[in-house]
């Protein structure tokens, strides 16, 4: 029986989760699973949206990069029948044996040119796929034994394992990198140079569908200035202002609200602010030290960039601004 191991693991997992590095946590989970489901080796990867075979990022544990080399020069995802059988299931582990039987599988150009050569006899394969931003995870557990097949209730215990391995990975990756930086309920995630998101937060998934309802991820809409990984970029969108900054081979990016008032100068906004208390011409003048011509000058302008037109408008934007 399989429930008490399983929960002490996703305990330990979510326990550990905010102290392991980034880079050791893929290997750390994978490690920790293997005390429920026994497996040699496995793959972990993201890809651009769940038709896609290019992957933003993929994490090999006991296998080497000869693995990909060859899995995209003789296979590929359009003739994996596992990996298209947990495409079309996403959040089920799929086993090789509700594709095809075992004798059949050895017989197919997958097994010839591919599996037999790196030990992937047997595997479990499960989609996860974000409800959100449309970020699909693979998750692939693989054993080199062609005498051991993975048994369902292996196969249904990787099914509740692979959500809890993603979030944690979510948490890990944010608490890695910034520490104590992120503040709480802070609009972030970690994008690459095309815009393509690998991670996020809820409230920027939020904030993000807000005012953009029919996003549905996984990629941000780029600024016209190039993310290069040097500086920070920054843009804006439907009311969103975005800021992108490196951090490490990725861009950290934090969304919020756009504040129209920020588009005055101080002096603008000196005048504004007393504008929208209801101060006359010349008691701003006299307030500021400048004529009252000059007064004029700067509402004509805060006008023009707040793109408003009355005395009302500029008493909700404060308004606004205070609530």
């Amino acid at each position: 029986m399989l429930g008490p191991q399983l929960n002490e693991v996703i305990l330990k997992i979510y326990q550990n989760c905010r102290d392991i590095p980034v880079h050791d946590f893929k290997d750390w989970a994978m490690t920790t699973v293997q005390s429920v489901i026994a497996f040699d080796s496995g793959l972990w990867a993201n890809a651009q949206n769940v038709f896609s075979e290019a992957f933003n990022s993929v994490h090999l544990f006991h296998l080497g990069w000869d693995v990909i080399e060859n899995y995209t020069r003789e296979i590929g995802v359009e003739n994996d029948l596992l990996a298209q059988a947990a495409i079309a299931n996403p959040g089920r582990t799929m086993i090789m044996d509700e594709v095809m039987p075992y004798d059949e599988f050895t017989t197919i150009p997958m097994y010839l040119n591919h599996c037999r050569h790196f030990g992937l006899e047997q595997a479990l394969c499960t989609c996860h796929v974000s409800s959100v931003t449309q970020i699909p995870t693979a998750i692939s557990f693989y054993r080199a034994d062609p005498q051991r097949p993975f048994s369902e209730e292996d196969r249904r215990a990787k099914e509740i394992l692979v959500p809890h391995m993603v979030e944690a990975m979510r948490i890990n990756l944010f608490a890695s990198l910034l520490g104590t930086e992120a503040r709480q309920g802070e609009a972030l995630a970690f994008c690459d140079a095309r815009g393509v998101l690998y991670e996020t937060t809820p409230i920027f998934n939020a904030l993000v569908t807000a005012v953009c309802p029919d996003w549905r991820g996984p990629r941000l809409e780029p600024p016209c200035t190039p993310m290069d990984g040097v500086s920070t970029v920054r843009w804006s969108l439907n009311g969103l202002t975005f800021e992108a900054s490196p951090c490490r081979d990725l861009f950290l990016v934090r969304a919020k609200r756009e504040n129209v008032l920020e588009r005055l100068s101080p002096r603008q906004l000196a005048v504004a602010e007393m504008l929208a208390r209801g101060k006359q011409y010349k008691d701003i003048g006299r307030a500021l030290g400048i004529s009252p011509s000059t007064v004029t000058k700067h509402v004509n302008q805060i006008h023009e960039r707040l793109e408003i037109r009355k005395r009302e408008e500029l008493v909700d934007l404060f308004n606004s601004k205070l609530h």
